[in-house]
């Protein structure tokens, strides 16, 4: 651990932009700024697990953003632009951009639809991706944002509609295609296409048994087939073809406390060092594991916990 700090808000996505953190949720969005703390890291290998935190720990140094006339939005997507700036996304639709040169921390409103924004990201022509609450997904050209009309225009106030059952929750590109999650942790795979993309031609992948917790892309030599990777709380591990069949499925076991019922550990992020045989797994209790074969298998194991 090498700072910590409480965001009394209900949060609603992180990224990072450059060297900073951002969180962003139900009226707020706030950069935390580790280079602005004086610390170390400090990896040890361990025998045994300790969850508590090391007394010694720093605040971890964070400035809320003025929202201006969005005090009362909430805000639901993220996606970075370049190591300062970035696109940030409202409930009640508004596209905003939040410019972080200087440490300046200006939000912009640049457009507004008239859906409810679930998720976004940056598709690859330099466009938004955005989907709605109803399940609509919309592609939006950088010409179509004003800024300096858009700028001046206060806030759309419109009565949300309930969303439907199964929303759009987090999206993705890859390398030819468009992932996007819903609500129920199924997983939609879109053909990508710069110019007019089809959504009615897609693979949808099932939850598994154990809901889905995480995806991101996923490149190793052990699994070349492998182009994104989803893990869930309980160590299962599935690695996922673009054409949406599983190629590889693992479980990580993960060490539990006995009699801690409320601190059970969880798997929290799985990776691979690109074009190398390494895999990297992240759990709950700040235990990092790799391994160099196609498991975790005991005998390729190295445990080391994060203080």
């Amino acid at each position: 651990m090498i700072a910590s700090n409480k965001c009394t808000n209900q949060v609603k996505q992180i990224a990072w932009i450059g060297r900073s953190l951002i969180t962003i949720g139900v009226r707020f969005i706030k950069i935390w700024r580790p280079d602005e703390m004086s610390h170390t890291h400090q990896f040890e290998t361990v025998q045994t697990y300790n969850v508590l935190a090391d007394p010694g720990v720093k605040p971890l140094a964070g400035r809320n953003v003025l929202l201006g006339d969005m005090l009362d939005a909430t805000f639901t997507a993220i996606f970075p632009l370049s190591d300062n700036k970035a696109i940030i996304c409202s409930e009640t639709g508004d596209i905003c951009l939040l410019n972080d040169s200087d440490k300046q921390q200006r939000l912009t409103r640049i457009s507004s639809e008239k859906t409810s924004i679930t998720a976004a990201c940056l598709y690859p022509n330099g466009s938004i991706l955005i989907s709605g609450d109803r399940g609509e997904m919309k592609i939006i050209q950088p010409d179509q944002c004003r800024t300096s009309k858009r700028y001046s225009e206060k806030p759309i106030l419109r009565r949300l509609a309930s969303k439907i059952e199964n929303h759009c929750v987090a999206l993705g590109i890859l390398d030819n295609s468009i992932v996007a999650i819903d609500n129920s942790h199924d997983i939609y795979i879109y053909d990508l296409n710069l110019n007019s993309p089809d959504w009615s031609r897609k693979y949808i992948i099932t939850s598994p048994a154990n809901p889905i917790s995480g995806t991101r892309r996923f490149r190793c030599k052990n699994f070349v087939d492998a182009k994104f990777v989803t893990w869930s709380n309980n160590g299962d591990v599935i690695g996922w073809a673009d054409s949406g069949k599983a190629v590889f499925t693992i479980n990580i076991g993960l060490e539990q406390i006995a009699g801690q019922n409320e601190l059970l550990n969880e798997l929290k992020v799985i990776d691979a060092v690109p074009d190398t045989t390494l895999l990297l797994a992240g759990d709950k209790y700040g235990i990092l594991r790799y391994s160099i074969s196609r498991s975790f298998c005991s005998n390729r194991l190295i445990i080391m916990q994060c203080n």
